[in-house]
């Protein structure tokens, strides 16, 4: 067992070490020094090694108190302090000077501090002058970070939310520091100034911002595998634990992603019909594209190896007519010399074709680039993998499920202010818990959004229809809708139906609502004998009575 420090120890003098450093010097000699250089060879690969830091504590002392907070028994190890500490009242604090000390070229801090006591009534706060994660510099010289910089920081004691007990105001207790080097980061192909070190075994979040790549690479000696060690979507890059020197590298848009046609009405204007998931599973859709033409042969002996006689004359004439599976033909292994082979001709995206991505398994879509793009297909993205999304202002038109079984939990058509109608079936069998609609939805389709996990929603004033199932089963309770609706079709907002299960193994709830307001004339609207089918309570028609919502709550 280490011996602990007392605090009023002095710090151990250099001397002592004389042994230890002719111990290391003489390991030096006998297995070489290659031993210690940023990378070491494993197999065949190279790869980074985390840098030995030697930061320590190397003095403690109390510092002070508020309402009568103490602090005794106070020992510290390099790494760790411990101690009592007695807090009569529930603000009580006791603050202590914990000096630490950088003892190697290597820059150094303090990537975090567990505090642990005997009834886990404690919690901690440093004070202003030094964050975790910040260099241990000289406070006599801010800019001295290396070898011997001494940094004072105050750590203060306090009881944790709602854990004070006026029956046991002493604890033990022991705090943990882990101090730990950096890493640089360098990036490659990628314009503007970014976070270029980080802290070893911490997470790294940079927000490329207007300058965002297409897609990046990451390697920390070895290429890291996206969605297991690091994410990007939508131009923001996390990596979950950076463990070497890190060099990031901007992708170029990769040709041949996009099956791109003329629009016959301006050939300046185009269509994007499809796309090749070798590009990855992250989409940006662009500005503009080359035109392109479709090749490939259809392999009939691959599909009969795997496929019955009727099967394969299905996917044959998908491929062969460009039905809307034509592409999953493809993804099957079923398409021979497969190619998206682009023109010269250059035109402005336009629309988003019926099916173009749909069972693609994109986990994301970044629509902010395509400034011209108008018209969302049928089925366009449906049974992908999104979990968010954002309909920017230039759409004006979507089409029937083009949304339809994703993974979205939360929706933004604030922006969409020329969208006037949500279709049929666009967001259905998703997760959904919260929208914000824009101001020029009118109306919202048979079946928009059924099947998701509402609990409460609010339709804008701008709404004037909500037809058939627009939102049955979901889980919603309260139900409000705006001053201008006119007509609610049958089984909108159907209550008490059967669990039912779909999309993998979510499981969506019946509605169970006990609340409806609306803000209009009940005269005013045409709301069908079951539209709120299975609600036994009374609807609130503020235009009628205004006081009705405070007993419908």
């Amino acid at each position: 067992m280490k011996r602990r420090r007392r605090v009023e120890k002095k710090n151990r003098k250099y001397i002592k070490l004389l042994p230890i450093l002719a111990l290391v010097l003489s390991l030096c000699i006998s297995i070489g020094f290659s031993a210690f250089q940023e990378t070491m060879l494993i197999g065949e690969t190279v790869t980074d090694i985390v840098p030995i830091v030697d930061a320590r504590v190397t003095n403690l002392s109390s510092y002070s108190s508020y309402k009568s907070g103490s602090l005794n028994n106070l020992l510290y190890e390099d790494d760790s302090i411990t101690g009592e500490v007695t807090l009569p009242e529930e603000d009580s604090t006791a603050t202590m000077i914990v000096e630490v000390t950088n003892l190697q070229n290597a820059e150094a801090g303090i990537l975090d501090i567990d505090i642990t006591s005997d009834n886990d009534k404690l919690d901690y706060t440093i004070e202003p002058g030094y964050t975790k994660q910040q260099k241990i510099c000289d406070d006599n010289n801010p800019s001295k970070c290396t070898l011997g910089a001494k940094k004072n920081i105050y750590i203060t004691l306090k009881n944790g939310e709602n854990k004070y007990d006026s029956t046991d105001i002493t604890d033990s207790f022991a705090l943990d520091l882990d101090f730990e080097g950096y890493y640089t980061i360098t990036y490659v192909n990628i314009t503007g100034t970014y976070q270029n070190e980080v802290m070893a075994n911490a997470s790294l979040e940079v927000d490329f911002g207007v300058n965002k790549p297409y897609d990046v690479g990451v390697t920390m000696g070895v290429p890291l595998i996206k969605d297991t060690d690091f994410t990007y979507v939508n131009g923001v890059l996390y990596v979950s634990r950076v463990i070497g020197n890190t060099t990031i590298t901007g992708l170029a848009r990769t040709e041949g992603c996009f099956l791109v046609e003329a629009l016959q009405s301006d050939n300046t204007k185009g269509k994007i019909t499809a796309y090749d998931t070798e590009c990855g599973l992250d989409v940006a859709i662009p500005l503009t594209a080359h035109t392109s033409t479709l090749e490939g042969e259809f392999d009939e002996t691959t599909c009969l190896a795997n496929y019955t006689q009727e099967e394969c004359n299905s996917y044959k004439a998908s491929w062969n007519n460009k039905y809307s599976a034509y592409m999953e033909v493809q993804r099957l292994g079923l398409v021979s010399n497969f190619a998206f082979v682009e023109s010269n001709d250059t035109v402005t995206i336009q629309e988003i074709g019926d099916h173009a991505f749909s069972a693609s398994g994109i986990n994301s879509l970044d629509l902010s680039v395509a400034t011209g793009l108008t018209t969302i297909g049928t089925g366009a993205f449906a049974q992908n993998n999104l979990t968010t999304l954002t309909i920017p202002q230039n759409i004006t038109s979507m089409r029937m499920y083009a949304f339809h079984k994703n993974n979205l939990v939360n929706l933004n058509l604030s922006n969409a202010i020329n969208l006037t109608t949500i279709p049929e079936g666009a967001f259905s069998y998703n997760l959904l818990q919260s929208i914000n609609f824009s101001n020029s939805v009118t109306t919202i389709s048979k079946g928009a959004f059924q099947f998701n996990k509402f609990t409460t929603i609010s339709i804008p004033d701008s709404v004037t229809t909500i037809e058939n199932s627009a939102f049955i089963l979901n889980n919603l309770t309260s139900v409000y809708i705006g001053s201008r609706i006119e007509k609610i079709d049958g089984t909108a907002f159907k209550n008490g139906e059967i669990e039912y299960y779909e999309h993998g193994d979510t499981t969506y709830g019946p509605n169970a609502i006990t609340s409806v307001v609306i803000d209009a004339h009940e005269n005013d609207v045409d709301v069908n004998s079951s539209a709120f089918e299975g609600f036994n309570g009374t609807i609130c028609w503020l235009k009628d009575d205004p006081t009705c919502n405070q007993n419908n709550n």
